[in-house]
């Protein structure tokens, strides 16, 4: 399917991907991609304009969002034992400065 993203009203992406379903939208020439799973869990990436935009257009700050994802995860691990070792990995990846301070900002007590 190819998209239009400048005529596509962002209230309709609930449309077309209903809750549950998974999907990946990427530019034609693979400047920027995003990727939503069926945990609704979202990742995108792209340039410095593309972050921009994405994050300005958000409702939530960025840094709570990640904070969340780690409380998620860390959840995850305690009541389904999951393996959340490549959680650190990640957040070093994306934020090689902060990573760290992430992961103590959202420490369990």
């Amino acid at each position: 399917m190819r998209l239009d993203l400048s005529e596509l009203a962002p209230h309709r992406f609930q449309e077309l991907w209903p809750a549950g379903s998974e999907f990946a939208l990427y530019s034609p020439r693979g400047a920027w991609g995003v990727m939503l799973g069926e945990d609704g869990l979202l990742v995108a990436a792209g340039g410095d304009a593309f972050t921009r935009t994405l994050l300005a257009a958000q409702k939530v700050d960025p840094r709570q969002q990640v904070r969340d994802f780690i409380a998620m995860w860390r959840d995850d691990r305690k009541r389904l034992w999951s393996d959340i070792s490549w959680l650190r990995p990640l957040l070093a990846n994306i934020y090689p400065a902060e990573a760290d301070a992430l992961l103590a900002e959202s420490s369990e007590p």
